[in-house]
């Protein structure tokens, strides 16, 4: 499913509608910050198990994506750099 914007709430509302069609989902990409962490509050709201769902944060531009990878659980980080790729899984 794919989110015009990059806005928590829509994000929210798009993986809301996700999980409750398809609740075996078990990977989430989030083109920013906001797109991961907006589906990150839908996965526990919906009370799904998060040690079985990966959160892919890519490019980490605020302080609330690297809190949340920094936490662990299900938010796993992807930077890309011109020079390297770095992963912190």
């Amino acid at each position: 499913m794919e989110v015009d914007g990059g806005f928590r709430e829509a994000s929210l509302d798009a993986a809301t509608d996700a999980f409750t069609a398809y609740p075996d989902i078990n990977f989430v990409f989030g083109i920013n910050d906001d797109y991961s962490l907006g589906a990150g509050a839908a996965i526990k709201f919906a009370g799904l198990d998060q040690k079985n769902i990966v959160n892919i944060l890519y490019g980490l531009e605020r302080v609330a994506g690297r809190t949340a990878l920094s936490k662990g659980g299900m938010y796993k980080g992807w930077h890309l750099n011109v020079s390297r790729i770095c992963w912190s899984i």
